[in-house]
């Protein structure tokens, strides 16, 4: 058996539609045990990184100032915000399938999206990333161009600039979807 057909996985794959007791027994919360602790501490660390953020965007949103100039590091922190709260749930979920003697089952694509986990996990993974591009290019051009950066990047700037990096994460999702 090669280790393709013994992980657990969202993929598409002909036999992971189904439960295959011959292949993985009953017994799986005693097999799985070790791991338990690691799922555990991603949860714990994903609730502290989750509060931190919060933190975070409310710091942010509190002043008119620090709203209007640092918009792009509070739309950030809600992006990692939906990433730490996929460490929380996929660390919880994962110790439940154990506890049920579900984790080491295959399930077909489909039935993997009923979870939130794989949609936390894609907005969550793609969205600070382009958040971070978009932080990089204006700093770029406030120290290249700061006389343009000065004149037309301000408040209504920075929404336009977040509403294309939902945009751009929207339509990534969308085709990861199909």
């Amino acid at each position: 058996m090669s280790s393709s057909d013994t992980a657990t996985s969202c993929r598409d794959h002909p036999s992971n539609a189904y439960w295959n007791n011959a292949t993985y027994q009953q017994d799986q919360s005693i097999v799985n045990g070790p791991v338990m602790p690691a799922f555990l501490t991603y949860s714990v660390v994903g609730a502290i990184s989750s509060i931190f953020n919060i933190i975070c965007i409310l710091i942010f949103i509190t002043k008119k100032e620090l709203r209007e100039k640092y918009l792009l590091f509070a739309v950030l922190a809600f992006a990692n915000l939906i990433n730490t709260v996929f460490m929380l749930t996929a660390g919880t979920l994962r110790r439940h399938l154990i506890y049920n003697n579900q984790y080491m089952q295959l399930i077909s694509t489909f039935e993997c999206l009923k979870y939130p986990n794989p949609h936390l996990q894609l907005l969550g993974g793609q969205l600070p990333a382009v958040i971070l591009i978009a932080i990089d290019i204006e700093r770029l051009i406030a120290v290249y161009r700061p006389m343009l950066y000065k004149v037309h990047i301000g408040y209504r700037a920075r929404i336009y600039i977040v509403l294309f990096c939902f945009i751009t994460v929207t339509i990534s999702q969308l085709f990861g979807y199909l």
